[in-house]
């Protein structure tokens, strides 16, 4: 996971750099993504990451809601989201094979109630998990949108 925290940092900017391309219009519009535009989706992968980081730690990030708007402009998502990476790879250095393994108790964001999150009856949730899931889950995020959304976003 280390390295995948390395390459999530490399390919960050990138798509960033694509996002760069696209009209102020187009990077807002609803482009048929999970949370609309690419915008809202750029902020929602963030929201996703400060709040998994941020349950592993047993620390609060700040995270109300996965829709949360973190920041309203491309410029300071994108220095937020180079200090995230950062943030990610120094966690990921530090955490041994067992930390990824563990369970992780969270309180799901709309519920009051404690949890343990699992995948099914006999297996729990861990780190690593969620890892793997939200690296597929971003890029198929991101690049299953079409048209001029998609071609910025190609490199």
């Amino acid at each position: 996971f280390s390295f995948l925290s390395r390459y999530n940092a490399w390919v960050n900017p990138r798509i960033y750099d694509g996002a760069a391309k696209l009209s102020e219009a187009a990077y807002r519009a609803d482009a048929r993504l999970f949370f609309g535009s690419v915008h809202a989706t750029l902020n929602h992968i963030m929201a996703v990451d400060r709040l998994w980081t941020g349950r592993v730690e047993g620390k609060d990030r700040g995270i109300r809601a996965l829709s949360q708007i973190l920041h309203d402009d491309l410029a300071s998502l994108r220095a937020a989201r180079a200090g995230e990476d950062g943030y990610i790879q120094a966690l990921m250095d530090r955490f041994t094979q067992a930390d990824l393994e563990a369970c992780v108790p969270y309180r799901i964001i709309r519920s009051r109630r404690n949890r343990t999150h699992t995948l099914n009856s006999d297996t729990c949730s861990s780190f690593g998990n969620w890892l793997e899931m939200a690296w597929t889950m971003s890029f198929g995020l991101l690049f299953g949108a079409t048209g001029a959304v998609f071609d910025a976003l190609s490199f």
